[in-house]
C-alpha cells in the first residue's frame, strides 16, 4: 500500500519547514518594521529640531520687524521638511500665515510659543503650529516593509518547494521502494534481492540500513532452514518409531503369535519385527532349577550365590 502524500514525509516537512521560515519571516519583519518606524520618528523629531535650531531664530527675527513676506517664505521653507505636513504661524496680532496640506485632524499637532527677548526682557510675539503627518510615517514604513515581507514568504515557498523535491529525489523514493519491495517479499519468496536505484553508490545512511535489513534477512533464512531441518530430523525420527497397538493372537500353550498373513512366529520375531525392541535371552530361577537342579556345579553356585534371583 502506497502511502498518500499528503501523508508522506516529503509533503510535511517541506510544510513544517515553510511554516517555520513563514514565521520566522513575519517576527523578522515585525522586528524590521518598528526599527523602521522608529527611524522615520526620529527622522520627523530632526526635523523638528532643524527648525527649532535654524528656522525659529529666523522667524522670531522677522515677527519683530513684521515682515510679512518673509514670514511666509520661511513657513514654506519649513513645510517641506519631511514628515511635516502644514505650517501655522500667528503672530501677537492674531495674523495667520500657513502652508502644506489643510487641517487633518490625524495629525500630530507640536506648538511652539515664539517670545523676542530684549535686555533680559522677553515679549511674546507670536506661536508656531508644526503637524506632524504619522499616517506618511506609517505608510513609508509599510511600503518599505512590505516587499521585504512578500520577498521572504517567496523566498521560504521556494526554498521548502526545493527541500521537498530534493527530499522526495534523494530519500523519499528511495524508502517508499524498499516499503513496496517488502510488501512482495512478503508475498512472493523469490523475490531478488532489494537494490537502490541509483546512479551512483553511496556509502550513506540508506546503504546502512540496506546492510541491516540483508543481514537480518540472511539470519532469518539461516534460522528459517535450521528449523526446516529440525522438522524434517523430528518427521523422520517420529516415522521411525513403530508401536504395537489393538488385539494381538497369542497361542495359550506355545505363545506364539499369528501375524497377518496367518503365519504363527515366535513372540520375540514377531515383536522384532513389529518395533525396534530387540530381545537378549536368558533363564530365569525357575526354569534354571528345573533344568541344571541335579548338576552339582549349579548347587554349588547357587549356595555361593551365583545363581540366586
Amino acid at each position: 500500500m502506497r502511502p498518500n502524500f499528503n501523508n508522506s514525509i516529503a509533503f510535511r516537512f517541506p510544510v513544517l519547514l515553510f511554516v517555520i521560515s513563514l514565521g520566522i519571516a513575519t517576527i523578522a519583519s515585525c522586528i524590521e518594521m518598528y526599527t523602521i518606524f522608529r527611524e522615520n520618528e526620529a527622522l520627523a523629531k530632526k526635523s523638528i529640531q532643524q527648525v527649532t535650531e535654524s528656522h525659529i531664530p529666523s522667524l522670531i527675527s522677522s515677527l519683530w520687524l513684521t515682515n510679512a513676506k518673509l514670514l511666509q517664505d520661511q513657513v514654506d521653507a519649513i513645510e517641506r521638511f519631511k514628515y511635516i505636513a502644514s505650517v501655522e504661524l500667528i503672530d501677537s496680532d492674531n495674523n495667520r500665515f500657513s502652508a502644506g496640506e489643510a487641517f487633518n485632524q490625524n495629525n500630530r499637532l507640536i506648538t511652539r510659543e515664539l517670545f523676542y527677548e530684549f535686555r533680559g526682557k522677553k515679549t511674546r510675539i507670536g506661536k508656531l503650529n508644526l503637524y506632524i503627518n504619522d499616517y506618511q510615517i506609517q505608510k513609508d514604513t509599510l511600503n518599505k516593509e512590505i516587499p521585504r515581507f512578500f520577498l521572504h514568504f517567496f523566498q521560504s515557498l521556494i526554498v521548502a518547494i526545493m527541500i521537498g523535491f530534493l527530499f522526495r529525489r534523494i530519500v523519499g523514493r528511495h524508502l517508499e521502494a524498499f516499503s513496496q519491495y517488502l510488501i512482495e517479499s512478503r508475498n512472493d519468496p523469490t523475490v531478488t534481492r532489494f537494490r537502490f536505484n541509483r546512479k551512483r553508490a553511496h556509502n550513506d545512511e540508506l546503504k546502512s540500513m540496506l546492510n541491516s535489513f540483508d543481514i537480518l534477512m540472511t539470519a532469518k533464512t539461516k534460522a528459517e532452514a535450521e528449523q526446516e531441518k529440525l522438522i524434517t530430523d523430528l518427521q523422520n525420527a517420529l516415522n521411525e518409531v513403530k508401536t504395537l497397538k489393538g488385539f494381538i493372537p497369542i497361542c495359550a500353550k506355545c505363545k506364539k503369535i499369528r501375524d497377518d498373513k496367518g503365519y504363527w512366529n515366535q513372540i520375540e520375531s514377531y515383536i522384532e519385527q513389529h518395533s525396534d525392541a530387540q530381545f537378549s535371552h536368558g533363564l530365569c530361577t525357575e526354569c534354571s532349577d528345573e533344568i541344571y537342579g541335579d548338576q552339582e556345579w549349579y548347587k554349588k553356585g547357587k549356595k555361593e550365590g551365583r545363581y540366586s534371583s
